[in-house]
């Protein structure tokens, strides 16, 4: 794989149609498989449009972003450094060469980062918070 290339469609989303608010208009199935254990079966699909689950959020929220963008101030090679550390532990591997890391609600991107210099061939990293993406 070449770079911004990946192995998954980061946008595939499998859903439950019961969890769902309104019908969803489904573009034709992203992969088939007749392995029902395979990550990216036939019921894995991509929505159409924006989708729905749950009820909607009405009240304020922690305003990640903001706080995500004070705290790189304070980004320093010792940090990235323990991030590094913390992913290894957490693994049980020494590095993440020909492995493919999705990080959901990156924050600041601090892991995202540690994930990019301990060799991951591939990385989606992204957050909800409009003011997480754009530290």
């Amino acid at each position: 794989m070449g770079p911004n290339q990946f192995a998954i469609d980061p946008l595939a989303v499998p859903v439950s149609s019961s969890d769902l608010e309104t019908s969803i208009e489904w573009e034709s199935p992203l992969m088939s498989s007749t392995d029902a254990s395979h990550p990216l079966n036939s019921e894995t699909r991509v929505a159409k449009g924006s989708l729905s689950v749950g009820e909607r959020e009405t009240e304020p929220r922690f305003a990640f972003g903001k706080n995500w963008s004070k705290f790189l101030k304070l980004l320093d090679e010792e940090r990235i450094q323990m991030a590094r550390a913390s992913l290894q532990q957490m693994l049980d591997l020494e590095n993440l060469q020909g492995k493919a890391c999705l990080d959901i609600g990156s924050g600041s991107g601090l892991f995202s980062l540690a994930a990019a210099r301990l060799g991951a061939d591939s990385l989606v990293s992204f957050d909800y918070d409009k003011d997480s993406v754009a530290c």
